[in-house]
């Protein structure tokens, strides 16, 4: 009976390194994504349109012209806090979901799509 303890406790031991590893390098790997998305909603509500829009790839700046990105966070309460709780990796894209607040607790849910370090898709809703 102690063998089989003994050998439970190693394989759980085992899987919970395993475990850890996966999600230390998941965090290390998608670092700097989530400075990219961090950086963009910030940016973005504090009104640096042109620095924020140097931050999407090339494809999603012709479909985001800088007049329509204006458009959608002229009224944006500058967000001063994110936090990405999920993270995806899946064919070189980067998948963050996760919040941003203003400074009077006002809350967007996140969400990112980055390809070789440019922002493809995000959503940012709802805009404070």
């Amino acid at each position: 009976m102690k063998k089989i303890i003994k050998y439970f406790l190693i394989i759980i031991s085992s899987l919970v390194a395993i475990i850890i590893t996966a999600l230390i390098l998941i965090w290390t790997i998608s670092n700097n994504e989530r400075k990219i998305a961090k950086n963009f909603t910030l940016l973005s509500s504090s009104g640096k349109y042109n620095e924020a829009t140097e931050l999407m790839h090339n494809a999603l700046k012709k479909e985001f012209t800088l007049e329509s990105f204006e458009k959608a966070f002229k009224n944006a309460k500058p967000y001063i806090e994110t936090s990405f709780q999920s993270v995806n990796i899946e064919n070189s894209v980067t998948t963050l979901e996760g919040t941003a607040k203003t400074a009077d607790n006002c809350t967007s849910k996140l969400y990112f799509e980055i390809l070789d370090e440019k922002i493809i898709s995000f959503n940012i809703s709802p805009i404070c």
